[in-house]
């Protein structure tokens, strides 16, 4: 086991018969070439052209955007649409007077979700990124350079902020009554209040500072702002959109909530595991972040409070503060060669982390099972996160 293996390896790839909505050709950037940019930008009133907004705000955000994601916050997005249209429709599978369509394997077709939803997420989740790049001084994303490094840190901060706001402006663009606008909006607000808590506990602690009984429930409190709101907002914006109950709201949105808790868990353990992200576990190690890899270490029954002083201990001396100090040292070989022994140090008290990880996700499956019943939009929910799962491996 102390011998490091591809994060991949260790997890079956369970094949789903889920078919997913074709993908839309639409991207984020096409929003910055169409004609609603000069609603976005109110040029009119201005009396400016395109032109006094290229350079300062669209082009930041197309170099930003020309490097996409693993776009899951779409998927979570359409999947919530799904499983919102269905219930909006009350009727069962057997019914002749359906208003759905079915191919003959009985997949669900249900009218497209409007990419103004999607867009609200992306464009959420995009300047969140923005920001915390500046924030965690991060040197890349996606692979390229932090935008901060690439235009400035004011500008990539005017940016990120902008890019929120963008964000509730797709609201304005959809085509909806106006108390489905409002409950948009509500909602919307009280994922910004959240994520910043969250934030705010990501750029305040560093969990060497911390008891090591306080460890496991900052890092779940902190996942579940940071990651778990945005998810089960994206979950919850079909039931907001058919205006389905205040309580099948909640339950879509704890849904997307815990399933948002569990990718984090595996993003973490995969940064640490994982060569291929090895630069990212780096990251965590040199700003001794909250992450799920000490979270689960501080509760392991196996690690000696001792154990655990060492690895602590060990962390604090692989830590570094500064921008040219990160880039100088994680790069240097006998920086990394120390980060490896530690990560080797704790990979044995590991191994239990993938069946607490599918726990987590079988939980919120469970869960929504118990809401909605054996039906069909369980069903749809059960393999599109097997889907999402395995792409997120």
């Amino acid at each position: 086991w102390v011998t490091l293996m591809n994060y991949t390896e260790r997890f079956q790839v369970v094949e789903s018969p889920y078919s997913p909505t074709p993908v839309s050709t639409h991207t984020l950037t096409d929003i910055f070439r169409d004609e609603s940019i000069e609603l976005l930008l109110e040029n009119d009133r201005y009396n400016v052209s395109n032109d006094v907004w290229e350079r300062c705000l669209l082009d930041p955000v197309k170099t930003f955007l020309k490097k996409p994601g693993k776009s899951l916050r779409r998927d979570f997005v359409e999947l919530g649409w799904k499983v919102a249209w269905l219930l909006s429709q009350q009727v069962t599978p057997q019914s002749h007077t359906s208003r759905r369509r079915y191919d003959k394997n009985l997949n669900i077709h249900p009218p497209q979700c409007p990419e103004e939803l999607i867009s609200l997420v992306e464009f959420l989740h995009s300047g969140s990124l923005v920001i915390d790049d500046i924030e965690d001084q991060s040197i890349t994303r996606r692979g390229q350079p932090c935008l901060h490094l690439q235009v400035g840190l004011a500008p990539a901060l005017n940016v990120g902020n902008w890019l929120y706001f963008v964000s509730g402006h797709m609201i304005d663009r959809l085509e909806c009554d106006a108390l489905t606008r409002v409950r948009l909006y509500a909602q919307l607000n009280r994922v910004m209040l959240r994520c910043h808590q969250g934030q705010a506990i990501d750029v305040s602690y560093k969990v060497t500072q911390l008891e090591r009984g306080e460890i496991f429930n900052l890092t779940e409190l902190s996942t579940r702002l940071k990651t778990g709101v945005l998810v089960g907002f994206a979950t919850q914006l079909g039931a907001l959109y058919f205006n389905l109950s205040e309580k099948m709201c909640e339950t879509l949105y704890h849904f997307g909530e815990q399933i948002g808790l569990g990718l984090q868990m595996y993003d973490d353990l995969s940064g640490f595991m994982n060569e291929s992200r090895w630069n990212k576990g780096c990251e965590d190690i040199s700003r001794q972040r909250l992450t799920w890899v000490w979270s689960w270490l501080s509760r392991h029954s196996e690690v000696s409070d001792q154990d655990f002083s060492i690895i602590m201990s060990s962390l604090t001396q692989l830590s570094v503060r500064g921008d040219k100090a990160v880039n100088e040292l994680i790069s240097t070989e006998w920086w990394r060669a120390d980060a490896e022994e530690l990560r080797d140090q704790c990979l044995p008290y590991l191994i239990s982390a993938e069946s607490e990880i599918r726990s987590t996700i079988k939980g919120a499956l469970d869960t929504l099972r118990h809401k909605l019943g054996n039906g069909e939009a369980h069903r749809i929910a059960v393999q599109a996160v097997i889907r999402l799962q395995n792409s997120y491996l």
